[in-house]
């Protein structure tokens, strides 16, 4: 278990029960979700979009519908 940090025990946050904990993330998630425009993007993730991206490309942006890549997983079930 990680040690927990000086802010969640000033805030009183190691008080609550685990709803109120992740309703309280919820939020906290909101609050940022309102301007997604801020939230920084890891060089990591913007590479891995890209070459997502060129891939589709280079596949000659073959794809298939959801429910068949969904029907599909559940046969390997």
């Amino acid at each position: 278990m990680l040690p927990m940090s000086s802010s969640i025990r000033k805030l009183g946050i190691d008080q609550l029960g685990v709803e109120e904990r992740l309703a309280l993330i919820g939020e906290i998630w909101d609050s940022v979700a309102k301007d997604p425009a801020t939230v920084p993007v890891p060089a990591a993730h913007r590479e891995e979009i890209n070459q997502r991206i060129e891939a589709f490309k280079a596949d000659g942006h073959r794809g298939r519908p959801a429910d068949e890549s969904i029907a599909d997983l559940k046969r390997r079930l």
